[in-house]
């Protein structure tokens, strides 16, 4: 018998205007605003974005979705700095990037996404669509960029096992804003390969 826990989406892909709404409905599920404390033990976010910026992420940066049928189960956002600074969270984090070290080396803005949120649908966690996501991320990066950073809030230790055991992205230090405390972990890109046209 196939076990199920491995289903992924029947598709995983770059987002089109048409997906927002889905996406718009999973996030408004998942946001920690929303949640019982019991429900928050599964993971959740911590903020929400607006139709208009997902619609400027998936044009100027990456919004990919994971669908089961039509109906979106997940979604991961990345984009480049320069998009992001218009957020302050991020925008003071865009201002420690000198003083941040990635596999030895300073993390470079010129060369690196800034990853998250990701959202995934309690009905499909735990069955590989996390990793689906961010292969497909990874893909549609390769040819820009060399390395990637993400925010993971200390209260979410769920998010925090996911990437860095699952995903094996790696800790480089802490980031607190507004009061909130936060892990700030980077991970790799690697190159495209031979077959890309994009090489």
């Amino acid at each position: 018998m196939r076990d199920s826990k491995k289903i992924t989406p029947m598709e995983v892909r770059r987002a089109t205007c048409g997906d927002i709404p889905g996406v718009l409905r999973l996030q408004a599920a998942c946001f920690v605003g929303n949640l019982r404390p019991e429900e928050r033990e599964g993971g959740f976010l911590s903020a929400e974005f607006t139709a208009r910026q997902l619609e400027d992420i998936a044009t100027e940066g990456w919004l990919i979705v994971g669908l089961d049928r039509t109906h979106i189960v997940g979604f991961l956002c990345a984009a480049r700095s320069a998009h992001y600074s218009r957020f302050p969270m991020l925008e003071a984090l865009i201002r420690r990037w000198p003083d941040i070290r990635s596999a030895g080396t300073l993390f470079e803005s010129s060369r690196a996404v800034i990853y998250g949120p990701v959202c995934i649908d309690p009905s499909r966690r735990g069955r590989g669509l996390l990793l689906a996501l961010y292969q497909e991320l990874l893909k549609a990066v390769a040819a820009t960029a060399d390395h990637g950073i993400a925010l993971i809030s200390k209260q979410n230790r769920p998010s925090f096992e996911a990437h860095v055991r699952k995903l094996g992205m790696t800790p480089v230090g802490d980031y607190t804003f507004a009061g909130r405390e936060y892990d700030i972990v980077t991970f790799p890109v690697p190159g495209p390969g031979p077959e890309d046209p994009a090489r």
